[in-house]
C-alpha cells in the first residue's frame, strides 16, 4: 500500500533547488520564503542583488513563482 499522507518539505526543496540548480546559480536567482505582503515587499528588495526571485509563500493556499526582473 502506497502512504498518500507524505509531509513534503517544500520550502526546503526550493530553496536547496535555487542554491544548486546550474541555471538559478548562474543567473543569480535568490530564494525567499514569503509570509503575507509584508513578506513579498522584502523578497523584492533583494531584487536588487539579483536576476530573479524564487518566492515560497508559506501560507496553506500559497504560490510558488519566478519573479524575473524586467
Amino acid at each position: 500500500m502506497i502512504d498518500k499522507n507524505i509531509n513534503w518539505d517544500v520550502t526546503a526543496f526550493f530553496a536547496s533547488l535555487t542554491e544548486t540548480n546550474k541555471f538559478a546559480k548562474a543567473h543569480d536567482f535568490v530564494f525567499a520564503k514569503v509570509c503575507g505582503l509584508d513578506g513579498f515587499e522584502e523578497a523584492l528588495q533583494q531584487l536588487q542583488f539579483a536576476t530573479a526571485i524564487v518566492a515560497v509563500s508559506d501560507i496553506s493556499q500559497g504560490y510558488i513563482g519566478c519573479f524575473p526582473l524586467g
